[in-house]
């Protein structure tokens, strides 16, 4: 159970954003959102995302400033005794506040996923340049354009030749 949690959870992004832009039923968009992800091979892009990292480090980032800040201004402005307390809320706030950023960043991810999977051609004709930009990251990963199926990893160690047996003498 805990493993088909994780899953359900990690496309839970993914549906609720074909919930806003297409207004379909959660598990209506999660059956199409994994229908399009394996039909077009963004499957891997999703798995090979290292966004939620950075927003994390982002998030706790954020909160060591808000904690130095707090624990800067509690010290030596308000000469607070119990400075350090001051600066673990400080902590915990700074984080909160980053955190509700950047699920702004994290939506936004999302949603150039989904949209780009959909229709690769849409951002090739709005914004050309950064289309190329996604096309040549996307054909040195994956060795295909956007869109297209991807071809099949060539295996490291290839299989030694089949030996034929000798033709039956005459």
């Amino acid at each position: 159970l805990d493993c088909l949690e994780d899953i359900i959870s990690f496309f839970n992004v993914y549906a609720f954003t074909q919930v806003a832009i297409y207004g379909k039923s959660y598990c209506e968009a999660a059956k199409d959102t994994w229908d399009l992800f394996k039909s077009r091979g963004f499957d891997l892009i999703v798995n090979d995302d290292l966004t939620g990292m950075v927003l994390l480090l982002s998030c706790i980032f954020g909160g060591a400033v808000v904690a130095i800040v707090t624990a800067v201004f509690a010290k030596f402005v308000f000469h607070i005794d119990n400075w350090a307390a001051w600066t673990a809320v400080g902590f915990v706030f700074g984080l909160g506040i980053t955190a509700c950023i950047m699920v702004v960043v994290r939506s936004a991810v999302a949603t150039l996923f989904v949209c780009l999977c959909e229709d690769p051609n849409a951002l090739q004709q709005t914004k050309p340049e950064k289309y190329e930009r996604v096309q040549a990251a996307w054909m040195e990963r994956y060795n295909a354009g956007i869109g297209q199926p991807l071809l099949q990893q060539q295996p490291l160690l290839q299989q030694p030749p089949q030996l034929q047996p000798p033709p039956p003498p005459p």
